[in-house]
């Protein structure tokens, strides 16, 4: 019923004949009921008048009902009783009545409103996913001020290392969104930003991924001024790794005396990515002044570094 409250929330006194419904689709009053022009769900009768256009519809009651069962945090006693009272025509009821759940009815009313309207399926899923992703964030931030130490400790650092603003990094060499940030922390600290990054590789894409990371450690330990430089040549092409090398003059041959300590490296990466609850990357955190992390986006630390 457009334009009203469902019918089973007015006073039961009513009388609900004599009560005229604005609808906003036909912009018609009567208090005259329309046959077969009834709520999908409920079967309350439409009251806009023998010229109504209204096609079966959910009233607001019910439509409130089936939005919450579909939310990731719906599925309780108290939202499927909803759903019961919405199972016949719209009627006050009594507190001190229960109501019967019947499974089968609710399993063909969820799917007769996915079909109607897949659009609140979606919408449902996707503000549980990123309710999800936000809790998940919020415990791995946690974990990542719990462990600060031990991961700086394993991180190689680019930047200020006198800068108030310090981010750490788990990432992929390979992985498209690492590629990105990387490009995104080459750009920041050539224009001399204060911020201090705490890289953290770890190759979740395979083999490739981890001889690139290992790279990276090697590089460190062979003349660490040069990771910079050779991280702006390998974003460029990240296949290509003997060209970047050559671009910051250091041969890859001369790196493979430490093996042993990039290798030891990437295992312990592993580690840490394991104890903060990752499971994704690039994962970010800022350290706020508080001396807490918090999880945030290469946009929003774009933002905040202008």
């Amino acid at each position: 019923m457009r334009g009203r409250e469902c019918l089973n929330m007015l006073d039961e006194n009513n009388n609900n004949d004599n009560i005229k419904n604005d609808c906003q689709q036909c912009k018609v009053e009567d208090t005259k009921p329309v046959a077969n022009s009834k709520c999908c769900k409920c079967a309350e009768d439409c009251r806009c008048g023998e010229n109504c256009k209204c096609k079966p519809r959910r009233c607001s009651k019910c439509k409130g009902c089936f939005s919450a069962l579909l939310s990731i945090v719906a599925c309780t006693l108290s939202t499927m009783a909803l759903l019961k009272t919405c199972d016949k025509p719209c009627v006050s009821v009594k507190p001190t009545q229960t109501a019967t759940i019947d499974d089968s009815k609710i399993r063909s009313a969820i799917i007769d409103v996915i079909k109607n309207d897949p659009q609140m399926l979606i919408d449902a899923m996707s503000a549980g996913i990123a309710k999800q992703r936000s809790d998940m964030t919020k415990q791995q931030a946690l974990e990542v001020t719990k462990y600060e130490n031990e991961i700086t400790k394993a991180s190689y650092s680019l930047g200020d290392k006198k800068a108030k603003t310090s981010v750490i990094c788990f990432f992929d060499p390979l992985c498209g969104g690492c590629i990105e940030f990387q490009k995104i922390m080459v750009d920041i600290l050539q224009q001399n930003k204060s911020v201090l990054f705490h890289l953290v590789p770890v190759a979740v894409l395979g083999s490739k991924s981890e001889e690139l990371a290992k790279i990276y450690y090697e590089i460190v330990a062979e003349d660490s001024d040069k990771l910079l430089a050779f991280i702006a040549e390998i974003v460029k092409d990240p296949s290509d790794v003997d060209l970047a090398l050559r671009k910051i003059s250091i041969s890859k041959s001369n790196l493979s005396k430490y093996n042993d300590i990039a290798d030891k490296k990437m295992v312990s990466n592993l580690s840490l990515f394991d104890k903060i609850h990752a499971t994704a990357v690039p994962a970010m955190f800022i350290k706020s002044e508080s001396g807490n992390f918090t999880s945030i986006e290469e946009d929003e630390l774009i933002d905040r570094l202008k």
